[in-house]
């Protein structure tokens, strides 16, 4: 069974060594993408160095008060609220190689 997986960077926001609660925190918001484009991602995976390093199902999506800037004008970013952490099973040690604005959707 696939799963609708976001595997988002933490390179700039989280130091290794760091507490799990501090790795969900980095990870959860801020992404920007639509919203219509992660509402029903299932599962969030935190990368850092081109390496997973935590996973956590996703219980919801919400816009997030912080916005990027579109040729469009300003949008809001993704955010994630964040469940139980999952186990990083192979298919999640398996990161895309392309990550546009920090983030890839990828199905796993």
């Amino acid at each position: 069974m696939t799963r609708k997986t976001i595997f988002v960077s933490v390179n700039d926001s989280y130091a290794l060594g760091g507490s799990m609660t501090q790795l969900a925190w980095a990870a959860h918001a801020g992404w920007p993408r639509t919203f219509a484009s992660c509402e029903d991602v299932q599962v969030l995976v935190a990368v850092k160095d081109k390496m997973s390093i935590g996973a956590w199902s996703v219980i919801g999506v919400y816009l997030s008060k912080e916005t990027y800037t579109t040729p469009g004008g300003d949008r809001p970013r993704i955010a994630f609220a964040l469940g139980e952490s999952v186990p990083l099973d192979p298919t999640l040690h398996n990161v895309p190689s392309e990550f546009r604005r920090g983030c890839v959707i990828a199905e796993r």
